[in-house]
């Protein structure tokens, strides 16, 4: 990273002040015209053809025939290698599927194989089930366990190099002297009073930084929450993909491509140079400014990932309510009605030890 200051302003080239261009952004210098500015434009640039690689067939062979499929019930797509006429939806049981002409999309490079088999799996959903303190009571003998299906979610990883242009303004506080004077009566009083003020400098400066495995997922069918609380997943185990890992189990299909969460990767890395471009201005200084920064993004690099959940439902009181678990860690995340009478009896509870510590005390 290397930085320059000009103290009040200074033309690097003929010596006198630089004016602030508030609607440019930029720095210029009434006096030759110089221009000080980290990016004309201010936009985050990229030279990659992230269309062309999304549209391009060679990237979309899956080493084994597959289609892609949707459901008529909850809309969920899936690309799967079984015949159509025997799947029923990962998402929602239904067999209302059909197969769309649409392409699979960019098949995976990596893969976190399923490391909880189904027996586990089901057997950690029974133990949560009977952990559900909170739900009815008629609720562990009433409620209908529904399809038990393994998907492996599509996630994009990226790698890329910044350098970041940046300008920015920071000052200091100082104390200056000023002399007021004052006319009364035909006689003239001058009086000294402290003053603070700010001096001002212009700083800029470059920024180089390496990402590696910025991941973002991409699937409709899972929020982002449920997906945060299924995470992490232990990276260090991916494998080369393999058509053999499909075997028994859907792939979420993409809800957005490659260049648009391309988009939110390079929106996220971008921030966080701009965030360090920031602090570096105001490093030293008791107020910054504008900052501005300019960043190129260069070799560029993207995998396609997929990682392994099961997907299984249940009905209570005519209500679907839903259960995912970490295909690798056994994390798992749920649903379950809640009983108005067991809270109510909670809250008495506490209302009663609490209103007994009062008059304890």
């Amino acid at each position: 990273m290397s930085e320059r200051n000009y103290e009040d302003f200074q033309c690097p080239t003929c010596g006198s002040s630089l004016k602030h261009d508030t609607p440019a952004g930029s720095m210029i210098c009434p006096t030759c015209g110089y221009v000080e500015n980290a990016c004309q434009e201010n936009t985050d640039n990229v030279m990659f053809d992230f269309a062309g690689t999304e549209n391009n067939p060679s990237f979309q062979d899956w080493g084994v025939p597959v289609q892609t499929v949707i459901c008529s019930g909850c809309g969920g797509k899936a690309v799967v290698t079984a015949p159509e006429g025997s799947l029923n939806c990962t998402f929602c049981g239904s067999q209302q599927i059909t197969a769309l002409d649409e392409a699979p999309g960019i098949h995976p490079d990596s893969i976190i194989p399923f490391k909880l088999d189904r027996d586990k799996a089901q057997a950690s959903i029974s133990d949560w089930i009977n952990k559900r303190y909170l739900a009815p009571f008629s609720f562990k003998s009433e409620y209908l366990p529904g399809q038990f299906a393994g998907i492996y979610i599509p996630y994009w990883s990226f790698d890329a190099q910044i350098n970041a242009a940046y300008t920015g303004q920071a000052a200091n506080n100082y104390t200056d002297m000023e002399i007021d004077t004052v006319t009364s009566d035909d006689r003239t009083d001058t009086k000294k009073r402290k003053v603070k003020k700010l001096r001002w400098r212009f700083v800029a400066g470059t920024i180089e930084k390496k990402f590696k495995n910025v991941m973002f997922s991409d699937t409709v069918q899972l929020d982002a929450k449920t997906l945060e609380n299924l995470e992490p997943f232990k990276l260090n185990e991916l494998v080369k993909y393999s058509p053999k890992h499909l075997a028994g189990y859907a792939a979420g299909h993409c809800k957005s491509g490659l260049a648009q969460i391309w988009k939110r990767a390079q929106s996220y890395m971008g921030g966080l140079v701009r965030e360090e471009a920031r602090s570096t201005v105001k490093r030293g200084s008791d107020v910054v400014g504008a900052v501005n920064t300019c960043a190129t993004f260069s070799e560029i690099a993207f995998k396609k990932l997929l990682l392994p959940v099961w997907i299984t439902s249940y009905k209570y009181k005519n209500k679907i309510y839903h259960i995912y678990i970490n295909g690798q860690t056994g994390m798992m995340v749920g649903e379950s009605p809640k009983s108005v009478l067991k809270i109510g009896i909670i809250a008495l509870t506490v209302a009663a030890v609490v209103g007994a510590l009062i008059l304890f005390l």
